[in-house]
């Protein structure tokens, strides 16, 4: 196996120009004043790169499919709202949004996208988590990496799941990701320390998500 865990964002390096940054200078202005609207519900956002499993893992939580699932990368391209809970007029709401590495999008889309991200993440106060998806048998890839340089300016709780763990060769390897992915989410403040693992094909680790989500919505 590599050593070398952290791979480019997707097959041709000319499409992973970054545009994720957010200008130093004022956050605000470049999101854009418009305000939420969802003041009387509370909700966590799960974010993640192409292909990272956002819809399947909804489902697993959801315990039915209520997020379209799709072999076609980047289906998801507008926030999407899911009930949290078997009540359908919960309150708890899970929130998808679309994938950050959506690489075959043109760039003008891209930063539609990223855009759309950091207003949410920067105006929806009753936001109680965000959850980052990363691929776990292929670890932190740089777009992850530079969506978390980014988020951890907001200041928001974030949770790091790693998903498709069912594709991960040997315990050795999983060790290895689990490892280096804690290493290098230690300098965010923002990042607790405890790293989920999942797999919807397996179903490992989906109680435990709902527990930790259950748990923050209890802290509202």
């Amino acid at each position: 196996m590599s050593k070398h865990l952290i791979t480019d964002c997707f097959p041709m390096k000319v499409m992973c120009s970054s545009v994720f940054s957010i200008p130093n200078s004022d956050i605000a202005k470049f999101v854009g004043e418009k305000k939420q609207i969802y003041d009387e519900e509370v909700e966590v956002l799960f974010l993640g790169s192409t292909n990272s499993g956002k819809s399947s893992l909804i489902n697993a939580i959801s315990g039915k499919v209520v997020a379209k699932a799709s072999k076609k990368l980047s289906k998801t391209q507008a926030m999407k709202r899911y009930n949290f809970g078997k009540n359908p007029e919960s309150k708890y709401i899970l929130v998808d949004s679309p994938g950050y590495g959506f690489v075959r999008a043109p760039l003008k889309v891209k930063k539609m996208f990223r855009k759309m991200i950091f207003r949410h993440v920067a105006y929806t106060k009753t936001l109680m988590k965000i959850f980052i998806l990363i691929n776990g048998h292929i670890g932190l890839k740089p777009n992850d990496i530079e969506m978390l340089d980014q988020l951890d300016r907001f200041k928001r709780p974030i949770q790091i799941v790693l998903t498709k763990v069912d594709k991960v060769k040997s315990k050795e390897q999983l060790m290895q990701i689990l490892s280096e992915t804690s290493l290098r989410i230690q300098r965010y403040k923002s990042v607790t320390p405890m790293i989920h693992i999942t797999s919807t094909k397996e179903h490992v680790g989906i109680k435990q998500l709902k527990t930790n989500i259950a748990l923050t919505f209890m802290d509202n």
